[in-house]
Formats: C-alpha cells, structure tokens, sequence
C-alpha cells in the first residue's frame, strides 16, 4: 500500500503533504460549525497514536474545540492502520453499530 500512497514519487508525496499542512486555508477549521441537523451525528477521527504524518496532538486540539467530533486514538500504530484488516473491521463495525469506541 506504501507504493500507492507515494506513486507520484516521493518528493512529491512530501511536497503535496506540505503545501496542506503550511499552506493558507480558505477557512478556519476550529470556526466550523456542527453540520448535523439537532446534533443528531458526529465526525469520526480515528488516529494512530504513533503517527508521523498527522500530529497527535492537533487531533487531540480539535477535538476539545469541537465537540462534535469524536475522536478514537488507536495505540501503537501509525498512520496507514486503517488498512489492516482487523483494525478495518472494527472502524466500520462501529459506525455501523453506533458504537464510538474500537476496541483493540
């Protein structure tokens, strides 16, 4: 899947990552407002807490100024588990059952 993830070549990978990551935005993500009628749905986050791409404690930040966001750390893993299989399962599992927690 790492081949995938980089089939522009790796510099451009990191390139395009940059220009999101430091890059001006036509928004203030914290100024969102919650797009669910009566509160009635969440955003689901789902991060490895080794993740090297995708700060852990963005995520964690986020997610205390948005509380319609629920947000599943999932120990031990970086930032491609959701293409493991068991991990996969429990995720959809869960959006599907309305469960928030994955238990691993």
């Amino acid at each position: 899947m790492q081949e995938y993830s980089t089939q522009q070549g790796l510099y451009e990978s990191y390139l395009r990552d940059a220009m999101v990551l430091f890059g001006e935005w036509e928004f203030e993500p914290l100024g969102l407002e919650n797009p669910f009628a009566g509160s009635e749905g969440y955003l689901h986050i789902w991060q490895g807490d080794m993740d090297e791409a995708v700060s852990v404690s963005m995520q964690r930040y986020i997610v205390e100024n948005l509380p319609w966001v629920h947000y599943q750390e999932v120990p031990n893993v970086g930032h491609m588990f959701a293409l493991e299989d068991d991990i996969k399962y429990q995720i959809i599992k869960s959006l599907a059952t309305n469960k928030t927690k994955v238990l691993l």
